[in-house]
């Protein structure tokens, strides 16, 4: 029986492997096999920053993951700002050696000047990833990885590119928001695009994420 392997959600189902995306400053249990949490940029402006730092490194050790945080050049929170809390969440999640789930929309250059500056030693994944192939190789080269959600499904041939033309060996898939979506339609989607045995391409991803999150080894 192959397990799938979710690599971010925020509607756990309970089936398959699962890493459940939490916010820090609401309540939750670490109940669930395995949870990240951080402070999503899309909150910084509605949350007591201080008291979250101080639940997130208090959480932190019981962590799979540290995140999603990230950068995004949309909202109106001042970029400066956004870096240093970000820089913060680098900073936990390399003190507990933890990889971190990265929210990232048109700052790609900006967490990557960031990962060179800071030198952080753990991975990072590129949740929800829709970059172009040239980005995708400046992740992969700084040793991170890219998750995939439901813009595979769609007709994205940049992002197909991705899949195609970057080693599979640093990619994952997810479901993010997407409530009605099942994993399995992503990596159904996904073994097409590779070309390769459905089954195998559920191995690979396990693997992988056996290699990041260690907790799952004892789950399984």
């Amino acid at each position: 029986m192959h397990q799938y392997f979710n690599s971010h959600t925020h509607h756990p189902t309970g089936h398959g492997l699962e890493l459940v995306n939490q916010f820090i400053q609401d309540d939750f249990s670490n109940s669930e096999n395995l949870v990240s949490a951080g402070i999503h940029p899309w909150h910084l402006d509605k949350v007591e920053l201080t008291s979250c730092f101080l639940k997130l490194e208090k959480q932190a050790e019981n962590l799979s993951a540290i995140g999603e945080t990230g950068l995004d050049r949309v909202i109106e929170y001042p970029l400066e700002e956004q870096k240093v809390i970000f820089k913060r969440h680098i900073d936990i999640a390399e003190h507990y050696q933890k990889p971190m789930i990265i929210h990232c929309v048109r700052a790609y250059s900006d967490v990557l000047q960031l990962r060179k500056e800071m030198k952080p030693k753990m991975p990072w994944i590129f949740h929800g990833f829709m970059g172009n192939l040239q980005i995708a190789r400046q992740i992969i080269d700084r040793g991170c990885f890219l998750s995939f959600g439901k813009g595979i499904l769609q007709q994205r041939p940049k992002l197909h590119q991705v899949i195609q033309e970057t080693p599979s060996q640093f990619h994952l898939f997810e479901t993010d928001d997407a409530q009605d979506l099942k994993i399995e339609e992503v990596y159904q989607r996904g073994a097409l695009l590779y070309g390769k045995d459905l089954n195998e391409v559920v191995e690979e991803k396990l693997q992988i994420a056996k290699n990041l999150f260690p907790k799952i080894n004892d789950l399984l």
